[in-house]
């Protein structure tokens, strides 16, 4: 009977104790109880929801893992044919930006509005007859563009930073330390060919959440690779699904001498650009550089490949102040995405991923620790990228002053 509707001849049922609806009203020590009850309640559907809320995410993460490995094996992720490969776009739009191609301060942005929103696919086309890897290799034109647009279409574009447009800007600008930057002179062919490709695909299938993330809420993908580097082994993973599929195959006529070496080079570089490991390799480019790098050895020139790969993946920073605040706002929105979300799950929230956190601070310490050392390592070898240095410096001077503005503001409220 305590869980029949209520009516007026029944009274009000609430958690299973009636209260009276006749004129005598419950004693004190009554409601007491009822509210005590119901706030037991309460929290132990929060926190059922917050449990089931684990689930979800857990399951959804499996479904698309599966839905991935399902797809690969039916043949259906990865097309036969040409059939969704992006037309031609005029000459007359792509050429401005060709003709700039490895200039810094590259405008990805608009290059992406520029090739509907296909800016991977597009740059890679350019950066690889840039570099003449087309004709050294001899690369069947066909295989470059189904392998470009599949990694392209392996990009969430929903992610607001992690996405195809970020890994344009990457490629791009990989190559600018490549050709204008001072690095050509420590690599060979094969060394450019497999510097370009870690590149373009360093953050495919990106989630849009961090290692942390994807360790903490025991993703697949994080079991797959043993909580060690997860993404960036992902990445690489997923990018060479695609390359042994024969229509993507752009290896085809390399020697095995050759393929091996440029797959050890793609893995070595992809996995280099995991921030949880980032002060080791800081830390092993400095030790290297006093000793003297030497372009015959392979480890300094894969070191050299992987500390340029690094600063083009947090380049943003160093790019005009206009641009840099751009890609600024984009990862602030993804970072605070997952922060959100480990709040609803209970878990604790890093700082940049806790909107709470003052940006400009949170900025002006990020390059103050992470980017500088970096860049002043890299341009002291590498003298022509100083203009990268100084441009560095002064957006770091502006989150300082925004940070300090910001400070003063509260001390007068």
């Amino acid at each position: 009977e305590s869980h029949t509707l209520p009516t007026a001849r029944s009274g009000c049922v609430v958690a299973g104790t009636r209260m009276s609806t006749s004129g005598t009203s419950p004693s004190k020590e009554g409601k007491d109880a009822v509210v005590h009850k119901l706030r037991n309640e309460v929290e132990d559907l929060t926190e059922e929801v917050r449990a089931l809320t684990n689930v979800v995410n857990q399951k959804d993460s499996e479904i698309s893992y599966l839905r991935r490995e399902l797809e690969q094996a039916m043949g259906k992720y990865l097309p036969r044919n040409l059939s969704s490969i992006p037309p031609d776009i005029d000459d007359s739009i792509l050429k401005p930006y060709r003709d700039v191609i490895d200039c810094w301060n590259f405008e990805v942005l608009q290059f992406a509005e520029a090739t509907r929103g296909r800016p991977l696919y597009y740059m890679g086309l350019e950066l690889f007859k840039h570099l003449g890897l087309v004709e050294h290799f001899n690369i069947d034109m066909d295989k470059l563009r189904n392998f470009l647009n599949n990694i392209e279409l392996g990009y969430h574009k929903h992610n607001p930073y992690h996405n195809n447009t970020h890994a344009a800007d990457v490629a791009q600008t990989s190559v600018f330390f490549l050709t204008r930057g001072g690095i050509e002179r420590f690599t060979n062919m094969e060394d450019r060919l497999a510097y370009v490709i870690a590149a373009i695909v360093h953050d495919f299938d990106h989630p849009g959440y961090n290692n942390a993330f994807m360790v903490h809420t025991g993703n697949p993908i994080a079991i797959t690779h043993n909580d060690s580097s997860v993404l960036e082994r992902h990445h690489c993973s997923e990018a060479f699904k695609v390359m042994m599929q024969e229509q993507n195959n752009i290896f085809a006529s390399l020697s095995e001498e050759q393929r091996l070496y440029v797959r050890k080079a793609i893995i070595n570089l992809v996995i280099a650009t995991d921030f949880g490991d980032h002060f080791s390799h800081v830390k092993e480019y400095q030790a290297r550089r006093k000793e003297g790098l030497d372009p015959e050895k392979e480890a300094d020139r894969f070191l050299v490949m992987k500390v340029a790969l690094k600063a083009a993946d947090i380049s943003h920073t160093s790019k005009a102040s206009r641009l840099h605040f751009l890609w600024t706002e984009r990862i602030t929105r993804e970072f605070h995405k997952q922060g959100d979300e480990e709040r609803e799950m209970g878990k604790p929230v890093a700082g940049p991923m806790d909107r709470n956190v003052d940006v400009p601070a949170s900025q002006a310490g990020f390059i103050k620790f992470l980017v500088l050392p970096l860049y002043e390592a890299f341009c002291e070898d590498f003298k022509e990228s100083q203009p990268c240095l100084q441009q560095l410096r002064a957006n770091h001077a502006h989150w300082i002053a925004k940070s300090e503005m910001k400070e003063k503001t509260k001390e007068t409220q």
